[in-house]
């Protein structure tokens, strides 16, 4: 209780307080100047936000409808025409596209934006040997020979890319993997390129198929049992029919005459080992 803090507190609260601004401004400035000289590095992040909401669903139907509805509820929210009742083709088509579009960006940015300004793809880049394009509606996909061909559907000869490491990836693998009745990885490759194409697709579906828990259960190999020591007549060394086994069988039809008519009786075998 004699100390002098306890009454007077400590020495610079009786010192000029224009002297204790005078003494904080000028350390703000050196701070501020510390502070101000910073070493900027540049980092490329790429951020995919439908990445999270595709792991929780194991359908990719569902997962265009969810979308189908979200678009129409904002689109609701804006315009002062609500729209109600059943999803239109238009609009999961719409849903469609703008899930691709969204994983496309997020994936192969750097392509897409070499495509937009009519620059040479990367030699870096995994899609170079594709001959990859944008469509109209600015969905990248591999070009081909087959612009021509008359009966092919506009996604069979220019499927849209998909990217390897994906959750939509794997929603796919399943959807066109029970699509096939649980096809095997040649069958279900050949579905999936009629619309969408996989960067090293044979290993990726293959992977997918084997994790199938039904086909696990179908192409399993059966399990046989151990077979038990052999007895002990039958390894030691005897004279001839010291030890006998017999085995006995039938009834057996038989017939005495190669006639088709002939009488028929029971006949049995009596078997001597």
């Amino acid at each position: 209780m004699n100390a002098d803090y306890w009454w007077k507190g400590p020495d610079w609260i009786n010192n000029d307080l224009k002297e204790e601004l005078a003494s904080a401004k000028i350390l703000t400035t050196c701070t501020v100047e510390a502070d101000s000289v910073l070493n900027s590095i540049p980092l490329v992040v790429k951020s995919n936000p439908l990445e999270p909401i595709i792991s929780k669903f194991s359908n990719f139907t569902k997962l265009i409808r969810v979308i189908a509805l979200c678009k129409r509820f904002i689109n609701n929210c804006k315009s002062g025409s609500k729209v109600k009742g059943q999803l239109k083709s238009e609009e999961v088509e719409s849903a469609h596209k703008f899930l691709v579009k969204t994983i496309q960006q997020a994936e192969y940015s750097q392509e897409i934006s070499h495509l937009k300004y009519h620059k040479p793809i990367p030699r870096s880049s995994k899609l170079l040997s594709l001959n990859i394009f944008l469509d109209e509606d600015e969905i990248l996909r591999v070009g081909g020979r087959l612009t021509k061909q008359p009966t092919l559907s506009f996604d069979q000869k220019f499927p849209i890319i998909i990217p390897k490491h994906h959750p939509i990836t794997t929603l796919l693998i399943r959807q066109f993997h029970l699509r096939g009745f649980h096809s095997g990885t040649q069958m279900t490759l050949s579905l999936i390129r009629q619309h969408y194409w996989i960067p090293d697709g044979r290993s990726t579906v293959r992977r997918e198929i084997k994790r199938c828990i039904e086909c696990c259960r179908f192409n399993s190999k059966p399990s046989y049992p151990k077979m038990g020591d052999l007895p002990k007549q039958r390894i030691t060394q005897t004279r001839p029919f010291e030890i006998v086994g017999i085995d006995f069988a039938g009834p057996i039809l038989t017939k005495c005459q190669h006639l088709r008519k002939a009488n028929k009786f029971k006949s049995y075998i009596c078997l001597f080992i």
